[in-house]
């Protein structure tokens, strides 16, 4: 795996820190976040993107489909929380983080040289 360019315990710190600013921006009152790529789905892609690499680096003994189900299902929290706090709950921004998870896939795919990247 592509272990030496980050290893376990910082990516694991990153990836909370990651988990923190996430979070924080999902549960900001009103649409408009500090940080954006301009378009609301590539803003959930791009982070869920990085969060699947990041919990790559940081677990890499578990399973792919293990940190795919977990991040999805931390997609689906937000989206559940959001709808209480004012924010716009919608299952495409689930759709969309769920994107960038499978890109991330995608790239593991194509630079480990496996058929699947969905293992360990």
């Amino acid at each position: 795996m592509l272990q030496f360019l980050i290893a376990p315990r910082r990516a694991r710190w990153l990836f909370w820190l990651a988990i923190v600013g996430v979070s924080i921006l999902a549960f900001m009152p009103g649409d408009e976040v500090p940080v954006s790529t301009g378009w609301d789905k590539s803003n959930h892609a791009l982070a869920f993107f990085v969060l699947a690499g990041l919990a790559t680096f940081g677990w890499p003994t578990s399973s792919a489909w293990q940190r795919c189900l977990a991040l999805v299902g931390y997609g689906a929290l937000i989206e559940f929380v959001q709808y209480f706090v004012g924010r716009d709950a919608a299952l495409l921004d689930v759709f969309a983080d769920s994107v960038g998870i499978v890109l991330w896939q995608i790239v593991m795919l194509v630079t480990r040289g496996q058929r699947f990247a969905w293992g360990p």
